[in-house]
C-alpha cells in the first residue's frame, strides 16, 4: 500500500513539475520577418505579411460563460477576468489540423490566434510596431527594385 502511495506521489510531483516547466517554455516574440509563438513543444512562425490587425479582448467576450459547456467552465473560469491579444490574420500560418496538434482549439480562431500573455498592452504595441517596421522595409526594398 505504501509503495502505491509513494508511486502516486512521485508521479503527481513529476506531472506538477513538468506542467510548471512547460508553461515557462511558452512565449511570444517579435522577430524581423515573423511573429514567433513558442509553444512548449512547437514553434509557430506567423508572417507579418498575414497580420491584419491586433486587438485586446476580454476572455469572457471571446468565450461567453453562458455558451460554454459545463466541462469547459472549470478550465475557463479563472481566465474569464483576463484580457488576451487576438491577432487577426489573412491566413493561418499552418493548416488548422496541424495547429490543433500543438494548441488548444480555443487559441485558434477562423482567421486568427488568441494569445493570452501577462502584459497584453505591451504585446500589442510590440506586434504593431514590428508589422509597421516590416511594411516600411518591404516598401523600401520594392522601391529599390523599381
Amino acid at each position: 500500500m505504501r509503495s502505491v502511495l509513494g508511486v502516486t506521489f512521485v508521479l503527481s510531483a513529476a506531472l506538477l513539475l513538468l506542467t510548471f516547466l512547460m508553461s515557462r517554455l511558452a512565449f511570444v516574440r517579435c522577430g524581423q520577418q515573423y511573429l514567433h509563438v513558442q509553444l512548449p513543444l512547437y514553434r509557430l512562425r506567423v508572417p507579418y505579411e498575414s497580420i491584419v490587425e491586433t486587438r485586446s479582448v476580454n476572455i469572457y467576450q471571446l468565450f461567453p460563460p453562458s455558451k460554454q459547456p459545463f466541462s469547459s467552465r472549470g478550465f475557463l473560469e479563472p481566465l474569464w477576468q483576463l484580457t488576451a491579444v487576438v491577432v487577426d490574420l489573412e491566413w493561418l500560418p499552418q493548416p488548422r489540423r496541424r495547429l490543433r496538434l500543438w494548441m488548444d482549439s480555443r487559441m485558434i480562431l477562423k482567421k486568427g490566434l488568441v494569445l493570452l500573455v501577462e502584459d497584453h498592452r505591451a504585446l500589442r504595441r510590440q506586434i504593431d510596431e514590428a508589422v509597421v517596421r516590416w511594411r516600411v522595409s518591404n516598401r523600401e526594398a520594392e522601391g529599390e527594385l523599381l
